[in-house]
């Protein structure tokens, strides 16, 4: 039976892969690796799973911090059920599909493409910048499938301003993830995993019920102008690096064409001042 791994990183997305009931396969850190985990515990040539008749064997490649499953330090271990295992302490999720369940997930991923390029299609210059900005923040909620989101610009003093938030109030957003992502020019990914300690959760998202969260830059040519941000109080929220993808185009998308708006206007005002 094919199996699914979902490999957790801090502040980063998801890394998912599909595995068909044939063949052997390498995890670890390298980029050579069947499944790329980008995380420092990992080793490079960490473990390796293989297909066989009764299941999947795991087995640790001598790798430097050991691979667990469901809290067991192994050598080589039968999967047959799915497992939580744990390569150097980098979380990963195996599950077990059916071949239909693979074929639904390839065609989950061509809507989800689908629905990304039709709320791009909705957002142009036509509109007010208000409108411009609540549709984007709007398919930013729906992107992510979050509870809330809202964008976030830059004063003189470099103090994030909010300039637009559809959903709740309260709790506040984290702003020391606002202000890292305005410094630093780099998302900022917190997930929960259903049934273990959340990764990477920051206090002020802790104490706010908030789940997981994911803000990214908001770029205008030359310079990053704000943030985007969106949360969940969802148990067992992830994002995927297909959920990142789709929030920066959309982002790119809604900068350009906001930065397309304001040229629009600045030129309609100098030929009024030219009548």
């Amino acid at each position: 039976m094919p199996v699914r791994l979902t490999a957790f990183l801090s502040d980063a997305p998801v890394r998912r892969k599909i595995f068909p009931d044939a063949g052997a396969y390498m995890l670890g850190r390298s980029e050579k690796a069947d499944l790329q985990i980008p995380d420092r515990r990992v080793s490079r040539a960490h473990a390796r799973l293989t297909a066989t008749e009764g299941g999947w064997r795991l087995e640790d490649l001598m790798s430097k911090n050991g691979t667990q499953l469901d809290g067991r330090l192994i050598d080589s271990v039968m999967i047959t059920r799915d497992a939580w295992a744990a390569l150097g302490g980098a979380p990963v999720l195996f599950e077990f599909i059916d071949d239909g369940t693979a074929r639904s997930m390839a065609g989950t991923r061509a809507r989800r493409e689908a629905d990304a390029a039709s709320i791009k299609s909705s957002i142009t210059s036509n509109q007010q910048a208000t409108a411009l900005l609540q549709d984007f923040v709007d398919g930013v909620i729906e992107l992510s499938g979050c509870d809330r989101g809202s964008v976030w610009f830059t004063d003189d003093s470099d103090t994030p301003v909010l300039a637009l938030r559809r959903g709740n109030e309260t709790p506040p957003e984290s702003l020391g993830a606002i202000r890292q992502v305005l410094q630093t020019g780099g998302p900022i990914i917190t997930h929960d995993i259903e049934g273990l300690e959340a990764i990477a959760r920051r206090s002020s998202v802790r104490l706010g019920g908030v789940r997981a969260l994911a803000c990214i830059p908001f770029v205008v040519p030359g310079a990053t102008a704000g943030a985007v941000y969106a949360d969940s109080k969802k148990p067992g929220r992830f994002f995927t690096e297909l959920d990142l993808e789709h929030l920066h185009g959309l982002t790119a998308h809604a900068a350009l064409t906001l930065a397309s708006l304001r040229l629009r206007d600045q030129i309609a005002g100098f030929i009024a001042i030219g009548d």
